[in-house]
């Protein structure tokens, strides 16, 4: 039979076996529901190939409480995150700060629904004041009245991240806590830093 007339694109097409798809690595992906004491539950999600989480709590007559959505970065890390109330306004978010060289979290900034900043909190090593160098402190600001001064608060704020195990009482709004956790809390035992080292967010990645 001749061929000459068939172009050579074609012959080759005819030639070579049908083309397997590249593999492509499975994407990331969660879904979890965590119940709390006082009869919420959180409804977290991620879907594979986003870098956005996704929660939202709903009382124990599924009325919806409340929720947030953190945007992460490649290493899994939350760089920002938006609340919501039970309607779904936000009425606030947070911006995290890493270190340049060593992508060490530095602060977390907390601002109200106008985009006012209200609260700093500060991870421990990123403030060279040794009351605070090797602890979480946290700072409210007066949106209204720049001039004012920083207030220290006392007591326990914790950083706003994922909820990742079941509480005893979940508050998904903009919080309101008086205070950073204690030396104790902020800097563990080895052993227990070990047990409970840092890690992404992403199923699976470590920073």
């Amino acid at each position: 039979m001749n061929f000459s007339w068939i172009p050579c694109s074609l012959l080759l097409a005819l030639a070579l076996p049908s083309a397997v798809p590249a593999q492509q690595e499975e994407p990331d992906a969660l879904s979890r529901i965590f119940k709390h004491n006082d009869g919420k539950r959180t409804e977290t999600q991620k879907m594979g190939g986003s870098n956005k989480i996704s929660e939202w709590v709903y009382d124990r007559n599924n009325i919806l409480c409340g929720g947030r959505l953190f945007s992460l970065n490649e290493k899994g890390q939350i760089t920002n995150g938006v609340i919501y109330d039970g309607k779904k306004h936000p009425v606030g978010s947070t911006i995290n700060t890493f270190h340049p060289q060593t992508g060490q979290m530095l602060k977390e900034e907390l601002k109200n629904a106008q985009g006012q900043l209200i609260r700093i909190l500060y991870y421990p090593g990123a403030l060279e004041d040794p009351r605070f160098a090797r602890r979480m402190v946290a700072f409210n600001l007066d949106p209204n009245n720049k001039a004012a001064p920083p207030r220290q608060v006392t007591g326990t704020v914790r950083p706003i991240v994922p909820v990742t195990k079941d509480e005893d009482e979940f508050e998904p709004g903009l919080p309101t806590g008086t205070g950073a956790p204690t030396l104790q809390e902020a800097a563990p035992s080895r052993e227990r830093t070990a047990k409970t080292a840092p890690r992404s967010w992403l199923p699976g990645r470590k920073r």
